[in-house]
């Protein structure tokens, strides 16, 4: 009985010795098939040279394979890498600080099949990880009016394989890390040209609230694309007989603001045909004189005149009448009349 006893125990001791050792070789072929999820951070700083805020845009970033001269450059696929969102951050206008994290997925093992570099220790040839080298930058899309950031990152992605995790560091020069950041001016400028309306009484009913505009036409310097992210507004709104002051103010990017005014351009009344109005016929000529603003931008002068000869004006002048009778034959003010919504849109759509 004893020695059953005894040889069954050897053989359950056996038996777990068995299985014990083949445990640990199922543990050492285990090959990893999950991913490794990991996240970049880009700061994007918008700031504003000039006396115009900067619009609302999408920046797009580039990531290029970081390879020694002469070698083929290949894109993320080819090492295994997918960036799980388009490589841009979209901004709103005015300045200030804007981020986005973009995520990517890799997999956890494969790095020698996926052209990852591998690095060794020093006396060693067992290889300790597996490295990949991106370089970050901005790509100039040459939207007017913008400089674009010419920062360089390195963008490191390290597998250690002893203690089997994954890194995704940002270097700048060297081993300096440094969070992504990329920085965009944006210079814009303004040029405002003041005028008035005179609104005068030619019935027995006073005229109602009333939109009118202007429009800008023979511009000096006819190649358009030159300005085309130029535009400009004029628009005074009047509540009955009396003087209106307001301002034709034109924007847009500071060299194709400057562009735009260089040779100068005419300015008239646009006609609406609100019924009862009589609309001015008066033409007025803006012409660069000598003197400059910091950004290049010439002095406006305004005349009667197309040559520009005689004093410069202060401002420009329109007068309209409003000549509706009515039966009761009061002046009392009619309902609102609106012209046409105020445009604001290119100039060269106004040219002439």
């Amino acid at each position: 009985m004893k020695r059953s006893r005894k040889n069954l125990f050897a053989l359950l001791l056996a038996l777990v010795m068995a299985l014990g050792l083949t445990a640990t070789t199922w543990a050492a072929e285990v090959v990893p098939t999950d991913t490794f999820n990991l996240e970049l951070t880009i700061t994007k700083m918008v700031e504003q040279t000039g006396n115009v805020a900067p619009p609302a845009e999408t920046f797009t970033f580039v990531l290029e394979d970081a390879v020694n001269e002469g070698e083929t450059k290949r894109d993320l696929a080819y090492y295994g890498i997918t960036l799980m969102d388009d490589l841009k951050i979209s901004t709103a206008a005015g300045t200030g600080t804007f981020e986005k994290t973009f995520k990517f997925k890799l997999p956890a093992s494969d790095f020698a099949e996926h052209h990852w570099n591998p690095s060794r220790n020093a006396g060693s040839d067992g290889i300790v990880r597996y490295r990949k080298v991106f370089l970050l930058t901005e790509q100039n899309d040459g939207k007017a009016g913008w400089e674009y950031s010419t920062k360089s990152y390195e963008l490191v992605f390290t597998y250690d394989i002893e203690h089997g995790d994954m890194d995704l560091d940002v270097y700048w020069y060297g081993d300096v890390r440094e969070p992504a950041k990329f920085i965009n001016t944006y210079t814009g400028t303004t040029v405002e040209i003041p005028f008035t309306k005179t609104v005068k009484l030619g019935g027995n009913t006073a005229p109602g609230k009333t939109d009118f505009e202007l429009e800008i036409f023979d511009i000096g310097n006819s190649n358009k694309n030159e300005y085309k992210d130029v535009t400009y507004t004029a628009v005074v709104t009047t509540k009955g007989v009396g003087n209106y002051d307001g301002k034709l103010i034109i924007s847009g990017p500071t060299k194709q603001v400057r562009q735009f005014v260089c040779e100068g351009f005419s300015v008239c009344e646009k006609n609406n045909n609100l019924p009862g109005w009589t609309y001015s016929d008066a033409v007025w000529y803006v012409l660069p004189g000598e003197a400059e603003d910091e950004n290049g931008i010439p002095k406006m002068n305004i005349y009667s005149t197309r040559n520009g000869e005689g004093a410069a004006e202060d401002q420009m002048t329109f007068v309209n009448t409003y000549k509706r009778n009515s039966t009761n034959k009061t002046t009392t003010p009619e309902k609102p009349i609106s012209s046409p919504k105020t445009f604001d849109a290119g100039v060269a759509l106004y040219g002439v």
